[in-house]
């Protein structure tokens, strides 16, 4: 063949040595030849199909497989050997362990027998030696560019008992130790010194946990053209082949990939295998250490955990923080947290959309209105799951006070009695008994431990409708009680198979209300439920101050009066008729199941109006500052929401606060605004807290 000028940039394409006259090449058939030829060998399987298929949809170091082989900065080359000068192989049976035995096929002292085919010690002489051809993948039409070696002939020894020991778990590769470590003819300043045009040492300037590929070697068959790659498991070259997997195949676990994409391991697919079990058993035995350290745990440490209880509440600020990012970016945080640091089982995260969450709470409060109208009913007969024990401790422990005069409901405000089950069952025949229960919860959800442990109920009544409708145990994991943000793990399947859903399962799913819900299994992360959509964020979401969803106020009016008190309704909608008929007593300072007062609502309506005047002429100055669920008060809700109504508020606040407590509210709330002015991607937030804050300037106390 003629020589070609270096450089890849001048390589011209040329026709395969394989597709010249070969007729005479049969004459000088060696060993070597004939141990290639081989057909049943399948390590000289011809594969250069696969092998091209590789190069234009395999990604190193972020780069096309084939751009890997052009750059400058690669690892290795693809090293041609025509077929009358090959590296010798040989096949040759190996020493075992007695590991693999099978009793009653080759004897019950016989060993399965097993041969691997490498390079041989016939090959005394570097297989450089043989001058193979670089091989560079060549244009657009799939073809190959081939350029000659420059520089004198490697002659190193490498089948010596010497040479071996040195050369260690490389000994097989067939490279002698110059050839292996880069030095000699070997090394960067050679290379570079016969332009380019020289083979590299096989481990040259590689670095810990260096993923670029080194040397392919390209063999000519009379099959065609067979590409082996290098084992670093089992120390052995291997036909590309079974390096090889299709998104999709029973066992592959990775992610990023489209079904029926190819994908190129490091390891062979046996030594892959390996690697993935023996990953799988070391996280099953980390998972029971930390169970047998963690030891069984009862629902006060399971609401710890979910950071559900007030003591293991989020700070203020990393809640204000949180909350004032976008539904996608809370999603995307939350789940990305649980995959990264949950891996023994699949996991579900998801979140709800639109008016799933309060659908979730409406039917918590009315199984526990249920169970306390019916004394002797238990929780267990409504269903089961964990979601029963939550239920019977609430209704033992939290919704319960000692009986007698003061009937079953203590009135509104003191929230020190509770409820109690009353066990007169002439009592319970009174017409009134049900609306007596239902106030009764309403007052329990005052208390935040309370108003925590119903949606805790909430949540675990999800896990309990994910189990049944997937057919396995689903078990709850984490929660961010927001939004709702929810984590499952999942029972795996069979054999530890991926588990896949059914049409029925996927359609169960959307009708449960998910805004998205995504499943990971292995290192792969599918979607269920696409979402959550990214776009302008409900300002009412994001500050906590959900209004009462319009379709179940029409649809049921009383279930939804369990969640939002009538002032909150009257006041979301600026009903000033209905608000007036609820004025009386304490009803205007009562909490919905989001923990805001109905000043939150009333800031959020519009302009300054009858309603938010009723409320700040009612509650005392404790009620302006009150913080709901997300960590806001009815005074930020105003300065984020609704900047037009803002200063009248802050009027209102000045009247009621002494000097140091203004001045204090005043200056936490400036860093709540300035804050959101930096941080929300929200423009509407950002506008109203850009005029809240120039407003709250205007005042001396700032």
């Amino acid at each position: 063949s003629e020589d070609i000028s270096p450089g890849v940039e001048d390589i011209q394409s040329r026709r395969s040595p394989r597709e010249d006259d070969t007729a005479g090449l049969a004459e000088t058939s060696t060993s070597a030849q004939a141990v290639v030829d081989t057909a049943d060998n399948e390590l000289f399987s011809e594969n250069e199909d696969l092998f091209k298929e590789a190069l234009e949809t395999t990604k190193i170091s972020g780069v096309d497989l084939k751009q890997y082989f052009l750059k400058e900065d690669r690892a290795g080359d693809i090293l041609f050997y025509k077929r009358d000068n090959l590296p010798w192989f040989e096949r040759e049976k190996i020493r075992r362990d007695g590991r693999d035995k099978i009793p009653g096929k080759f004897g019950a002292s016989d060993e399965r027998p097993r041969t691997v085919t490498r390079i041989s010690d016939k090959q005394e002489e570097c297989i450089c030696s043989l001058r193979p051809m670089l091989m560079f993948p060549g244009g657009d039409k799939g073809g190959w560019i081939y350029k000659k070696l420059q520089g004198p002939q490697c002659c190193g020894i490498r089948n010596t008992s010497k040479v071996k020991k040195q050369l260690g778990n490389y000994k097989y590769t067939g490279f002698c130790a110059d050839h292996v470590e880069g030095n000699g003819a070997a090394s960067r300043q050679f290379w570079i010194k016969h332009k380019k045009c020289a083979v590299r040492g096989f481990n040259l300037e590689r670095n810990v946990n260096d993923r670029r590929m080194r040397h392919i070697l390209c063999l000519e068959s009379s099959r065609g053209l067979v590409f082996l790659k290098w084992c670093t498991q089992c120390h052995l070259w291997k036909n590309f082949k079974s390096f090889t997997q299709r998104e999709g195949q029973a066992g592959d676990k990775s992610s990023g990939a489209q079904k029926g994409q190819l994908m190129v391991h490091t390891f062979c697919s046996v030594c892959h295998q390996r690697q993935v079990l023996s990953r799988d058993k070391r996280r099953i035995e980390r998972a029971n250490k930390r169970k047998l350290a963690k030891g069984d745990t009862d629902l006060d440490e399971v609401a710890e955990k979910l950071h559900l209880r007030k003591k293991a509440a989020m700070e203020s600020a990393a809640i204000k923080a949180f909350a004032m990012e976008s539904t996608a970016s809370k999603f995307w945080k939350f789940s990305k947290t649980i995959f990264e640091n949950v891996d023994e089982k699949p996991m579900i995260c998801g979140v709800f959309g639109g008016t799933a969450e309060d659908m979730i709470m409406v039917k918590a409060m009315e199984m526990l209105i249920d169970l306390q109208s019916n004394p002797l009913k238990h929780p267990s007969s409504l269903g089961s799951g964990r979601w029963v024990q939550v239920a019977q401790d609430l209704i033992q422990s939290d919704l319960n006070l000692p009986g007698g005069d003061a009937g079953p409901v203590a009135v509104a405000g003191d929230l020190s009695a509770g409820l109690t089950r009353q066990g007169s069952l002439d009592y319970w025949a009174q017409p009134s008994k049900k609306e007596l229960i239902r106030r009764g919860v309403q007052d329990a959800l005052q208390v935040d431990d309370i108003r925590y442990k119903v949606i805790l109920l909430g949540a675990l009544l999800v896990e309990e409708r994910l189990s049944m409708l997937l057919n396995r145990e689903v078990t709850l994991e984490a929660m961010y009680e927001g939004c709702i943000l929810t984590a499952f793990s999942m029972e795996e399947g069979p054999n530890g198979e991926d588990i896949l859903l059914t049409a029925e399962q996927q359609d169960g799913l959307m009708k449960m209300g998910w805004g998205a819900l995504h499943l990971k299994q292995g290192s792969t992360v599918t979607p269920l439920v696409d979402g959550p959509s990214p776009g302008a964020e409900d300002v009412f979401e994001m500050l906590g101050v959900k209004r009462p969803p319009l379709p179940l106020l029409i649809k049921s009016p009383e279930s939804l009066s369990n969640l939002y008190p009538l002032p909150h309704i009257y006041a979301s909608q600026g009903d000033v008729g209905g608000l007036m008929e609820q004025i009386q007593g304490d009803d205007l300072k009562r909490l919905d199941w989001q923990g805001c007062t109905g000043l939150h609502h009333a800031v959020l309506n519009g302009p300054m109006d009858n309603v938010t005047h009723m409320f700040l002429k009612q509650l005392d100055r404790q009620g302006i500052v009150k913080a709901n669920r997300r960590g806001f008060t009815p005074l930020e809700v105003a300065a984020l929401g609704n900047s037009t109504i803002f200063p009248h508020v802050v009027a209102h606040l000045l009247q009621m606060f002494d000097l140091e407590e203004a001045k204090k509210t005043m200056s936490d709330l400036e860093k709540t605004l300035e804050s959101a002015i930096e941080h929300t991607r929200n423009d509407l937030v950002k506008t109203h807290a850009t005029s809240s804050l120039a407003a709250l300037r205007m005042h001396s106390l700032v």
